[in-house]
């Protein structure tokens, strides 16, 4: 029973963390996801 709460608990502020990534650096994340950014 802990367990699945220490995933839950884990699983959600990964969440968390990868959303404030994405407001901190939405221009990097759109330069990773555009394949023009790549080198030829």
């Amino acid at each position: 029973m802990l367990d699945l709460i220490a995933k839950h608990k884990l699983t959600y502020l990964i969440k968390n963390f990868n959303l404030i990534i994405e407001k901190l650096s939405p221009t990097k994340i759109l330069k990773l996801h555009d394949p023009s950014f790549l080198p030829q």
